[in-house]
């Protein structure tokens, strides 16, 4: 850099960002006038670094897009100051959980009332407290990343299973607030049939591939569920939640196009199921039965040339139930399909 005066507004924009700074205005020799957020790539945790040829390259990153420009290219850069916006305008001083690895979060409730079987949402948003600009990843934000206790204290159950996500790395300067989730309905991610006075917390954890994303956790919020009627999958989920052989089995439910049909056999409209599973280190190792509630009998489609046809349970207070069973189970429950047809069979409160 041949411009000292040059070298130190970067260096200035880079490490001593004012707080509540979103963006920089960057300058260039071309007479083009870029906005967005600027990083040397040479910086050894920066994942911007990957995107340049040269290691002393300035990086500007804008809304997921990264250009690399020499440094004599930029005539001048500017910071800009912003509020915050949307949810992050909601955020209280004194609610932030404790600081950690350089970020403070804060769970933001955004239901007035908590009903059984209706809608309960929340969302979080992220400050960053340390001195510098950081890079985060959120992919995994909505891997049971709330952990909320029930009237009995008891940790509530979490019935989405196990799913792949993708990412990427987002620039957070000192002092910003940004948002990681926001009308986040707890309810198709928990099972709550009960009311009562609950407590909702965000887990402390790593939730992306990059060494600033593991988060602190949040403040706790009390809320109060009144009565109502439970969701028909929360009371079947929550009979199977109580045979389960020990905690190397899980219950997921399942929501893709598929889960409409039990293996073998004809759609029927408004069909449940959910894989009750045991997780083991390897995935060749794990062993699944596969459930479904059906609210009519179908029978086996002789049409399709299925290899597998599930096997009927009988008819229970909740809809007629059917399973895949691999032989495999055998060794690990073997009074499964007995077990899961007691569980269902009684009739509702």
């Amino acid at each position: 850099m041949n411009n000292p005066k040059i070298m130190y507004i970067i260096l200035i924009c880079l490490g001593l960002a004012c707080n509540l700074s979103h963006g920089d205005k960057i300058y260039l020799k071309s007479g083009d006038i870029l906005t967005g957020k600027i990083m040397e790539s040479r910086v050894s945790w920066n994942p911007a670094r990957d995107y340049c040829d040269d290691p002393n390259d300035i990086v500007v990153w804008d809304d997921g897009t990264h250009r690399c420009f020499p440094k004599d290219e930029i005539l001048r850069v500017e910071k800009e100051f912003r509020k915050p916006e949307g949810l992050a305008l909601s955020a209280k001083e004194n609610n932030w959980g404790k600081p950690d690895y350089g970020y403070a979060t804060q769970l933001i409730c955004q239901s007035r009332k908590f009903v059984v079987g209706k809608p309960m949402n929340f969302g979080l948003v992220l400050k960053n407290v340390s001195d510098s600009l950081k890079w985060y990843d959120h992919q995994a934000i909505s891997h049971n990343s709330l952990l909320i206790k029930a009237p009995d204290s008891n940790e509530v159950y979490y019935k989405k299973g196990p799913f792949q996500t993708l990412g990427a790395a987002h620039p957070i300067d000192k002092g910003e607030i940004v948002t990681l989730f926001e009308n986040r309905n707890i309810t198709n991610e928990y099972v709550i049939t009960e009311p009562g006075k609950y407590r909702i917390q965000f887990r402390k954890g790593s939730y992306g591939i990059f060494i600033d994303s593991t988060f602190p956790a949040s403040n706790i919020i009390e809320f109060e569920v009144k009565r109502g009627t439970s969701r028909k999958e929360d009371r079947i989920l929550s009979r199977l939640i109580d045979i389960l052989p020990n905690k190397k089995w899980q219950l997921a439910r399942i929501s893709n196009s598929s889960s409409d049909r039990p293996a073998g056999r004809k759609k029927v409209k408004n069909t449940f199921s959910c894989d009750l599973l045991r997780i083991a280190a390897l995935k060749k190792d794990v062993v699944t039965i596969r459930l479904w509630i059906t609210p009519k009998r179908t029978k086996v489609n002789k049409q399709r040339k299925d290899d597998l046809v599930s096997a009927y349970l009988g008819k229970t207070s909740l809809g007629h139930a059917y399973t895949l069973t691999p032989q495999k189970v055998e060794q690990y429950w073997p009074t499964a399909g007995q077990d899961i047809f007691n569980a269902l069979r009684y009739k509702d409160d």
